[in-house]
């Protein structure tokens, strides 16, 4: 009997997935500036502390807390991202001066945009869009959004998709 409880077990943990932080993720801790290290906590593979550097494409999974709101809009060259996950807000609304953000075609989904999870871009006409390598993927679960108002007033709304470069 305690056999078929612990495969049963195990067996449920493989099929449903277990959300374990692995060394090189990254989190937010609080409503932060994307491009700041000082916003951001690094999973070491025991725990999590100061993150000392910015997320980018190159490490592992990034995650926009529930509650928490992670704004770009300040550095002066672009970043590359991949695997971020939108659990609370993240805002996309770089200046004249900042650099380009690009969702890097990389294992997975490249952004995922959990329940809730909103993804708000604000462009105007000295801004552009971040940069969507081919391939890459950004997935929207029910009730999560995407977001985008240009300077004219005008906004699109897009909700449980899955939006891909070709």
């Amino acid at each position: 009997m305690k056999k078929l409880l612990l495969v049963s077990f195990s067996l449920f943990f493989f099929a449903f997935g277990v959300n374990a932080q692995s060394a090189g993720d990254y989190q937010t801790i609080g409503d932060v500036n994307f491009t700041l290290a000082t916003n951001w906590q690094k999973y070491d593979g025991m725990a999590w502390g100061a993150a000392g550097t910015v997320p980018t494409s190159l490490d592992g999974v990034i995650t926009i807390q529930s509650g928490h709101t992670a704004t770009y809009n300040l550095p002066a060259s672009g970043i590359s991202l991949d695997q971020l996950i939108i659990k609370g807000t993240m805002i996309y609304a770089p200046t004249a001066a900042a650099g380009i953000m690009t969702i890097a075609d990389g294992t997975g989904d490249d952004i995922t945009i959990e329940s809730n999870g909103i993804l708000r871009q604000s462009t105007t006409a000295t801004s552009t869009f971040p940069a969507i390598t081919t391939g890459a993927k950004i997935k929207v679960k029910t009730n999560g959004m995407i977001e985008s108002t240009n300077s004219g007033g005008s906004s699109i709304n897009w909700a449980s998709d899955v939006v891909a470069a070709t």
